[in-house]
């Protein structure tokens, strides 16, 4: 062989080297990615056992000591494993992530944490943990790997909690639940020699608008000034009812169980009971076999229970909030679980001023207006029959349903939020034409006239909404025997299907008598 031929030969060897090389490792089984659970070193003969969490089984890997890649490897790092020796070949730079969940409870090294899919116990975890933390779990969900700040979906972020003084009016609602809330810790020997302990909830039920949402934020308020107690967000544990209801089976569940976790843990980091208060309760405890539930309450229901029976320890108070209180499954406001019935009652015209002088704190009022005067006229307005949305005969003659018959103090607030806007517009048309800032008019606060045209507004806004609820209550309170009810807008009437005699201009629609024969 010449020597030409023998370099030709050598270069064809090494490119046929390099190619099967390259083929080997493009055939080579992936190396397997696993999380360093635990370290030990064994004394006397330099070596040291790594426990490797892959794909949810252990391993145990025998390194030298004195390994520089032993030197470099921490509890939770990732790594890559070789499929055939199942030695660590490297430090891997892909992280493979788990369940998110929260820290429950801690015992040495065990942790127990609450995962969607339920709870799971381990003693791996690469930083120190408390109960309460957000954590992050690898993909076998063995390690904990790091925590995340909790935002919590449920307290209030931008409102505070509240005095029982911000609530204007609901004095028998305020009552009971001072009674209910700050008595046992007001007067703790009268409790303790009747051997009588805190109740644990309470229903509160009425109109929508009327103050509940506003009385859970005072009773959390309230707790936390009877224990010397800053006020904190974990404090108030606001819950919406459908916002909770999920798709998939369990995961509704998951958070009513976090939300008790949530109060319990405030409860043994701030010294006092959270407030659990569930908004639209019926969305989430409706009877059992109703015919309008739709089959997930059997497992929602059981686990609410199941919590409202573990929290003796007075860590939790819970409070439900409703406007159909009589679609609440039994079980849950019995007496031993939820002990009170608080009616939240509209504002009457004498509680009314309150509402009214509350949302009117920070309002300007024109120069020379009396606020008190304005209140009093407005209230009075309000609460009269100049504003009738239907006129109602019966064998007693003709009585009128107005707005005053559906005040709320939400309503209220709208008056004054729709008089401001009014006012507005008023000083922004007197500065219209004006080119110079330096010459506008001085600004002019509310005035009596701004109030009447809200509540002519706000009484437009009433015309075809659904009043079927106050409507029979009206009739029930005055014991009426209806013929007919008149929409005083449209002359559209209501007229009772058994009357036989009807003109051609009425429409035939049935009076609300029952509750079950409409749709609220």
């Amino acid at each position: 062989m010449t020597p030409q031929e023998e370099a030709l030969f050598n270069r064809a060897r090494t490119k046929i080297e390099e190619q099967q090389d390259l083929l080997k490792q493009l055939t080579a089984p992936a190396y397997h990615v696993g999380v360093v659970v635990a370290i030990y070193e064994k004394s006397g003969d330099n070596a040291a056992k790594v426990v490797v969490d892959s794909a949810g089984q252990l391993f145990e890997l025998d390194r030298p000591a004195k390994d520089e890649l032993f030197a470099k490897l921490a509890i939770g790092m990732p790594v890559d494993i070789h499929p055939q020796t199942g030695q660590i070949v490297k430090l891997s730079s892909f992280v493979a992530y788990g369940a998110t969940g929260t820290v429950a409870q801690v015992d040495g090294k065990l942790v127990q944490i609450n995962l969607p899919q339920g709870l799971v116990t381990t003693e791996y975890s690469m930083i120190p943990v408390a109960v309460g933390d957000k954590v992050v779990m690898n993909s076998s969900n063995h390690v904990i790997l790091k925590k995340i700040r909790i935002e919590s979906r449920y307290a209030f972020k931008t409102q505070s909690v509240l005095n029982w003084s911000d609530i204007g009016a609901c004095e028998d609602a305020k009552k009971e639940l001072i009674a209910a809330l700050e008595t046992p810790y007001a007067h703790p020997d009268v409790f303790s020699f009747f051997n009588k302990d805190q109740i644990k909830g309470a229903l509160l039920w009425g109109r929508p608008g009327n103050g509940k949402t506003l009385l859970g934020r005072a009773a959390a308020g309230a707790l936390a000034r009877m224990h010397s107690k800053e006020a904190q967000n974990s404090g108030f544990i606001y819950i919406r009812g459908p916002e909770i209801l999920d798709k998939f089976v369990g995961e509704t569940e998951s958070q009513i169980r976090e939300a008790f976790t949530a109060g319990k843990n405030h409860f043994k980091r701030f010294g006092y009971p959270a407030v659990i208060f569930v908004d639209e309760a019926d969305a989430i405890l409706m009877r059992r076999g109703s015919r309008t539930a739709s089959g997930m309450e059997m497992t929602i229901v059981p686990q609410f229970l199941s919590e409202m029976d573990g929290i003796e320890d007075s860590g939790v108070f819970v409070l439900l909030a409703t406007n159909r209180a009589d679609t609440l499954d039994p079980a849950v406001i019995r007496p031993g679980r939820v002990d009170r019935r608080v009616y939240v009652a509209p504002p009457s015209k004498t509680t009314a001023p309150e509402i009214w002088d509350i949302h009117l704190r920070r309002a300007p009022m024109a120069k020379g207006v009396s606020k008190e005067q304005v209140i009093q006229a407005t209230n009075d307005a309000l609460y009269s029959d100049q504003y009738p949305l239907y006129y109602i005969d019966s064998s007693k003659g003709r009585s009128t349903f107005s707005l005053g018959n559906l005040v709320s103090g939400a309503i209220i607030a709208g008056v004054v939020e729709r008089a401001s806007a009014i006012a507005i517009d008023r000083n922004i048309e007197a500065q219209a034409g004006i080119a110079d800032p330096k010459k506008y008019p001085p600004l002019d606060g509310l005035r009596q006239t701004d109030f009447d045209a809200a509540l002519v507004a706000m009484q437009k806004e009433q015309y075809g909404m659904n009043h079927f609820d106050e409507l029979r209550e009206f009739i029930d309170l005055k014991k009426l025997e209806v013929t007919n009810i008149e929409q005083c807008h449209t002359g559209q009437k209501l007229v009772d299907p058994k009357r036989t005699q009807q003109t051609s201009s009425m429409v035939a629609i049935p009076i609300p008598m029952k509750k079950d024969e409409y749709d609220a």
